[in-house]
Order: structure tokens, then C-alpha cells, then sequence
């Protein structure tokens, strides 16, 4: 058994941007209790040490074990074990335990490489492809289910914000190539999902807006200003209100076209109906 699982070591693959699934050989290994949250401590710093000292916050927070070091190594051996790992995957360090995987092994990071490459991009249709697939990394209870508050306050809520700033960055784009009708339904959820995030609102207002939902877009304003106003005490940022003017400017221009035309239609000179008398003719 123990020839069989160094076997499938070097086939190991981590998946943390959904519900964290570890695989190997073509199958499930399943971890759970503590092997579970440390695995996930170290896949979120993966090739970088994560000292005893956090490991312990992270597994225990204040209840600490009486040998903190013993009790660490010991869910070390236990990981080991579960993967296969001959210690090649999970390495101590002078400052604590690493994990070092190639990036292909790791969805986080070959997110990671994806946004960088993005970042690098000089056209913003490949930056959008980019973007696309690095976001297409996560799935529906990613960075979910892990008791710990620390880990949770920390270094979950960073990667959350990066994959929000990402997911705001494509929708940007999205809009500049004129594709803001296709993201309503998208941004309607996201809104929802994230309130009091001014940005993705101010993107909701443009993308209506593209579409020729001037008073749909109004309405998103009114929407979101009640909110911050309810929830935090405050007015619409720069991004908002910018949004907002643009709007009141396309439909007050649209209002006066429209109003231009009409004038001109009623003040242009009517022919005569056919069988009747023109005007002076006795």
C-alpha cells in the first residue's frame, strides 16, 4: 500500500478555489478534521513557510494543546500519510512547514499565473481572456468551510478581494468592448452578493445604461444610494455618482432629440388628402 500511494504522489493535484478536493491517480483522497485546515493553510501560502506559531492560531485559536509542536508534527505525519507525500509535497522549515508545488498541481496557483499574465497583457481583448480563464478557476463554495476565525479573517478574505478586484477588472473591460448588455444578469447576482461594493453597482449603471435602460439605471442608483445610506451612513462615491451623471446626460439628450423630432414633424407643412380642396382654389 505505502510503494502503491508514493506512486501516486507525483500525480497529486490540490483544488482550494472550490470545495477543497485533493486527487490523485484519477481519485478522491478524502481529508477532513485538522489534515483538512492545515492542507488549506498551507495551499493558500503554498511555497511560502507558515510558522508554527500561526499554524497553532489557525488550528486551535485559543485552545491551544499542551505541546503545540508535537501536536503539529503529528497532523503533519497524518497529511503525509493521506497524500502520499515521501516528505517531497509537505517540507519543514527552520520557520515552520511549507508546501511546494509545481504550478500546474495547484488551481490557486495557476490563478496566480493567469493574473499576472493578464496584468502583463498589452491588448485588452487577450487581458479579457486571461481574466476569463483565471475566474474560471473558482467555483460555488470556494474558500468555504473551514473552522477557523484567523483563517478565515485573514487569509480568505485577502483571496476573496483579489478575486473580487479580478472579476471587477473583466467587467471593466466588458463594458469598454461594448458587451454590457451580456453582463446584466451577471452583475444583477454579484450586486446582490456584494452590496455595499460601489464599483460593481456603478458597472450594473453602465451596463443598463448601454442597453437603453436609462430609467432601469436610474432606478440602480436610487437603489444603491438607499443602501449605502441604510447600512453605512453615507453618500454615493466619485465611481457612483460619475455614473449616475452620465446617465442624466444620455437621457436628457435622448429627451431633447426626441423632442426636436417631434417639433420638427409637427411643423412640417401637410400635404393635401386626395379629393380635397387646396387652400385659395375656388
Amino acid at each position: 500500500m505505502a510503494g502503491e500511494w508514493t506512486w501516486m504522489a507525483g500525480e497529486v493535484r490540490f483544488h482550494i478555489l472550490r470545495p477543497l478536493a485533493v486527487e490523485a491517480g484519477g481519485r478522491q483522497i478524502a481529508i477532513s478534521g485538522k489534515p483538512r485546515l492545515l492542507l488549506a493553510t498551507l495551499l493558500l501560502r503554498a511555497g511560502t513557510p507558515v510558522t508554527l506559531d500561526r499554524l497553532a492560531d489557525i488550528l486551535w485559536g485559543h485552545q491551544l494543546p499542551r505541546n503545540v509542536r508535537p501536536a503539529i508534527h503529528t497532523l503533519v505525519c497524518r497529511l503525509r500519510a493521506a497524500v502520499g507525500d515521501d516528505h517531497e509535497l509537505v517540507q519543514r522549515t527552520p520557520a515552520g512547514y511549507r508546501i511546494d508545488l509545481a504550478t500546474d498541481r495547484l488551481d490557486l496557483l495557476e490563478f496566480r499565473r493567469l493574473l499576472a499574465a493578464a496584468a502583463a497583457a498589452s491588448d485588452q481583448r487577450r487581458e479579457l481572456e486571461l481574466l476569463t480563464e483565471a475566474l474560471g478557476h473558482w467555483y460555488d463554495g470556494a474558500l468555504t468551510g473551514f473552522d477557523s476565525d484567523q483563517l478565515e479573517r485573514e487569509d480568505l478574505a485577502a483571496l476573496g478581494e483579489v478575486r473580487l478586484t479580478a472579476l471587477e477588472r473583466r467587467i471593466e473591460l466588458e463594458l469598454q468592448l461594448g458587451g454590457g448588455t451580456e453582463l446584466l444578469a451577471e452583475l444583477r447576482q454579484v450586486v446582490a452578493e456584494h452590496p455595499l461594493r460601489e464599483r460593481l453597482w456603478a458597472y450594473l449603471i453602465r451596463a443598463l445604461s448601454q442597453g437603453s435602460r436609462q430609467s432601469d439605471a436610474l432606478a440602480a442608483y436610487r437603489e444603491v444610494r438607499g443602501v449605502l445610506a441604510e447600512q453605512l451612513g453615507i453618500a454615493p462615491g466619485r465611481e457612483l455618482r460619475d455614473a449616475h451623471e452620465t446617465v442624466l446626460r444620455g437621457h436628457s439628450t435622448r429627451r431633447n432629440r426626441a423632442d426636436r423630432a417631434a417639433m420638427r414633424c409637427q411643423a412640417r407643412p401637410q400635404a393635401p388628402r386626395q379629393g380635397m380642396p387646396l387652400s385659395g382654389r375656388r
